[in-house]
């Protein structure tokens, strides 16, 4: 059982509690809920004249407010109960089995009438929003921006051919062709295992057009020379064939 004192102590704290959730209730109205819709809350005249994310801004600012009133709301319920508790004699107790709630639980949680075993809370639900089955396939898929516009620019875009210089006969759109799925060219024809080694080149047409590019540019790697060890083969080769 809890001692007078211990009484007194958590009746302040649970007075003080609420004298502080009630002022700053007062202070944002409510989180602006005694308030119209964004328009008064945000001085706006009209939302005509802007685009629609900025509505969907403000009515999840608006939905979220909604949520933080209703938990403050239940959090004042809740201790307005447990000082009509304290005023009959019976806190400290569950109010279902009876038993006496631990001082540590009435520590942490002052508004508290209920032991652990018998709380209504206890229980983490399991629902989950619709949506996240279908945001979860997004996330699993490597996509970027580029690549979601190459996909509509198949079906039409608004450029015309006086967009680019040089036609072209695959209706007109520009780096449909490019490359995808990986940065540097020469990640399309090299590989290796999930350890990082016996690194193998796969030929195909990439790899031709990345070679010829080199021989006619006359330089062994796009990405800086090579270190003397392996450039030294090359060098011999030179040699001999000036000679």
């Amino acid at each position: 059982m809890l001692t007078d004192d211990q009484l007194k102590q958590f009746k302040r704290i649970l007075t003080e509690e609420k004298e502080r959730m009630v002022r700053q209730l007062k202070q944002n109205r409510h989180f602006q809920l005694e308030e119209g819709f964004y328009h008064e809350a945000s001085g706006e005249l009209s939302s005509y004249d802007n685009h629609p994310a900025d509505a969907g801004t403000e009515l999840f600012e608006r939905e979220k407010d909604m949520s933080l009133n209703e938990h403050a709301e239940q959090e004042l319920k809740k201790i307005g109960e447990a000082l009509k508790a304290i005023d009959r004699g019976d806190y400290g107790r569950c109010k279902v089995c009876r038993r006496p709630i631990p001082l540590e639980r009435l520590q942490a949680l002052p508004a508290t009438l209920f032991c652990k075993e018998h709380s209504p809370e206890q229980r983490i639900s399991n629902q989950r929003p619709p949506e996240e089955p279908y945001i979860g396939l997004s996330l699993k898929i490597s996509r970027d921006g580029g690549e979601a516009l190459r996909e509509v620019a198949k079906w039409g875009t608004s450029d015309t051919p006086s967009d680019w210089a040089e036609g072209r006969e695959d209706g007109g759109y520009k780096n449909l062709d490019e490359d995808q799925e990986y940065v540097e060219a020469y990640e399309n024809f090299i590989g290796n295992d999930s350890k990082g080694k016996k690194r193998a080149v796969y030929p195909n047409r990439r790899h031709e057009q990345y070679e010829m590019a080199l021989d006619e540019n006359g330089i062994m790697t796009v990405f800086g020379d090579l270190p003397p060890g392996e450039k030294s083969p090359y060098d011999e080769d030179e040699k001999e064939g000036k000679k």
